[in-house]
């Protein structure tokens, strides 16, 4: 893989996506596999927010749910990709139901926020944020969510 620039985090953030679920890369859904055909990865990184377990109908399925924090010790971790095409967003707003014609209200929204990389690289990125109230959810507390095939 070739060494990452200051241009990989820097200049217009409206190619760069954070995602911090089930996108990463060792998810093998179709949303996660398009992403990875319209993006290259940049590295790991992390975003200022807490994570919380959102467990789907009859918990058949585990998610996570990602709010702010100014906090310094609340850290989300995840990947950063640069779009070859920013157009593939509207495809992923209708996965995480907040492209124009979701239902709402939305579940989640997308917006810019500083990413850092693990090499101390900073710069503005894409993200999925949640909008739905976190009270009962379980906070995973290391901001990391678990790839399914492991840690």
């Amino acid at each position: 893989m070739p060494p990452l620039s200051v241009d990989d985090v820097s200049g217009d953030p409206t190619d760069r996506l954070f995602v911090y679920g089930t996108l990463k890369s060792g998810f093998h859904n179709a949303p996660a596999r398009s992403l990875r055909r319209a993006a290259t990865f940049v590295g790991p990184g992390s975003i200022g927010g807490r994570m919380y377990e959102v467990c789907g109908p009859r918990g058949a399925l585990s998610y996570p749910a990602v709010v702010p924090s100014d906090d310094p010790a609340d850290r989300v971790h995840g990947e950063l990709y640069r779009l070859h095409n920013p157009g593939v967003l509207q495809g992923l707003d209708a996965y995480e139901g907040c492209a124009p014609g979701s239902p709402t209200p939305h579940e989640y929204y997308r917006d810019q926020t500083t990413v850092t990389l693990t090499d101390g690289q900073q710069g503005a990125a894409w993200v999925y944020w949640y909008a739905a109230d976190c009270g009962g959810l379980k906070r995973i507390g290391e901001g990391r969510f678990p790839d399914p095939t492991g840690p």
